[in-house]
């Protein structure tokens, strides 16, 4: 069977010209058996052109693009890849970091004893005289006008190196160049402003002396924009913003605080908790004074109220039905508390003088003490 194909240029002026590309492809093809071969025969005539060669230019440098968009773009290459290499390095740390808190936390987990609490039914050993203070609250501000407070707590030093980076920031228009400049800690989201901090910190733990009656819980600054710290706390007012640990005084005077940034930022590890870490660190400051310490059932455990101990710190706070380490066998039952009626409560303690009182308010609440019982209550 033969097949045919013709190409046929359109009629142009009333004449027939052949203007592109000719071609006829004639394809012999046998299939009566499958002993004949098959031939396939092409003839290509190349298309007539009105162009000369005078017309194209020898040189590439005329497709190519302008010496300065040449050079920005070797620029921002070179840009990108150090902006790569920088990620790299962040993430490695960040990795290792990770590591390093894993097999911290595993092997104080491992050496830590659990011991085994027996509870009595008692009251704690103070009966309700609290352990002496042995501290001193006062102000160390010289001064009674709001410009001294404020140029203690924010110092000469502190606006000027402000002023330096701000100015520095603004020479080089550009925030590569900004984050070259400062030293990168191991997954510290906050090293741009780790000096503001840090300086922060020690004028507010300066300016007063701590009272005797502290209390440790967390605090949002509001904030909706972009942030990887931002925190979501539905049952606080206000609940988009980044989360602080705040210690406060029963002033209302704020001692320490602490810019939550998940684990990037968790410092030393006790083997107790990220909760319980945090109450540690935050009381640091005041050991062996016999200051009384107050927390949610967020951060209370019996074995933080102990290490508080430890350190000459009496803690107390609301804690969790969980968390309780047998104590719960010896309390009174909740249908026995609701039959004594509301205000009712049960006591037990440890030998390490650690309480557990079970009291009945409009539900079943226990709060554990180092200092305070039954005998305190109101």
């Amino acid at each position: 069977m033969f097949v045919v194909f013709r190409c046929i240029c359109c009629v142009v002026n009333d004449s027939v010209e052949y203007q592109s590309f000719i071609a006829c492809v004639w394809m012999i093809g046998e299939t009566s058996g499958a002993d004949h071969a098959s031939k396939t025969y092409r003839i290509v005539q190349q298309m007539p052109s009105d162009s000369s060669e005078d017309d194209f230019s020898g040189s590439d440098d005329e497709w190519l693009p302008e010496k300065e968009s040449r050079q920005m773009a070797a620029v921002v290459r070179v840009k990108l890849k150090m902006w790569k290499q920088q990620t790299r390095m962040r993430k490695f740390r960040l990795r290792k970091k990770l590591r390093e808190l894993r097999m911290s936390y595993l092997t104080k987990l491992k050496n830590t004893k659990k011991s085994r609490h027996v509870w009595k039914t008692k009251d704690n050993e103070f009966k309700g005289d609290l352990p002496p203070f042995l501290g001193e609250c006062k102000v160390n501000i010289e001064g009674t006008e709001p410009i001294d407070f404020f140029m203690h707590l924010f110092p000469e030093e502190l606006i000027d190196e402000i002023v330096l980076r701000s100015n520095l920031y603004a020479l080089q228009k550009g925030k590569e160049i900004w984050a070259l400049q400062m030293e990168q800690g191991n997954g510290d989201k906050l090293f741009k402003i780790r000096p503001v901090l840090d300086t922060l910190k020690g004028t507010f733990r300066s300016a007063v002396d701590p009272e005797e009656f502290q209390s440790i819980d967390e605090q949002i600054i509001p904030f909706k924009g972009r942030l990887s710290l931002k925190q979501y706390i539905p049952k606080k007012p206000k609940p988009w913003g980044v989360k602080v640990w705040v210690r406060a005084g029963s002033s209302g005077y704020m001692h320490r605080f602490e810019v939550y940034q998940g684990l990037a930022g968790r410092g030393e590890v006790s083997g107790l908790g990220m909760a319980a870490d945090v109450v540690l660190r935050l009381c640091d400051d005041i050991q062996q004074k016999n200051h009384k310490v107050f927390f949610d059932n967020f951060f209370c455990t019996i074995p933080l109220i102990q290490a508080l101990k430890e350190q000459g710190i009496y803690g107390t706070g609301t804690c969790r039905s969980n968390r309780l380490q047998g104590a719960q066998l010896k309390l009174k039952s909740e249908k026995k508390l609701k039959e004594e009626g509301r205000g009712s409560c049960s006591t037990v303690t440890n030998a390490e003088n650690i309480t557990i009182t079970r009291w009945l308010d409009s539900s079943v609440i226990h709060m554990a003490s180092s200092c305070v019982g039954q005998s305190h209550q109101t």
